[in-house]
């Protein structure tokens, strides 16, 4: 079944996503993907990939919202019925999102990330600001491996 959401999305484009908390506007999004290359000196013909790793990926968004929105986005969810949803109810959730040490999504303009968890959040009023909320955050990519144990006879 096709939410609100949903026919939202069809008419104003692809919704940014942050660990479920959707912004109302992206100010600036920050992609870095890098490659650590060893210093050391690499004899010719050896396997070059060999001396470089990828990093994981960074990225850091300036988000905003809006009290007006907040009600727009209670009223279109159902959810104004549960109660408003303030700003500082968007900034608890993006706390509570940092402080559960876990994993999650993030969807943006350019691309979807899997494993991303919250470095840093911050968050400066000014009186250009006051009635809004504007957030930095910066998220990286958390690696995950799988590891198998194999049964075997130890070394002598």
């Amino acid at each position: 079944m096709i939410g609100i959401s949903d026919v939202i999305t069809l008419l104003f484009g692809q919704k940014r996503d942050v660990g479920g908390v959707i912004p109302d506007v992206i100010l600036s999004e920050n992609h870095v993907d890098s490659v650590t290359i060893t210093g050391h000196p690499v004899e010719y013909g050896a396997q070059i990939s060999d001396h470089a790793f990828v990093n994981p990926a960074q990225l850091t968004m300036r988000m905003g919202w809006s009290p007006s929105s907040i009600l727009l986005n209670s009223v279109l969810s159902g959810s104004i019925f549960k109660g408003l949803q303030t700003l500082d109810d968007v900034y608890q959730r993006l706390l509570d999102l940092q402080s559960l040490r876990e994993p999650f999504d993030v969807l943006t303009r350019r691309r979807a990330y899997t494993n991303m968890m919250i470095q840093t959040l911050s968050v400066t009023t000014d009186a250009d600001t006051e009635n809004a909320l504007v957030v930095e955050v910066n998220l990286v990519e958390v690696l995950r491996v799988r590891t198998v144990v194999i049964a075997g006879k130890a070394p002598l």
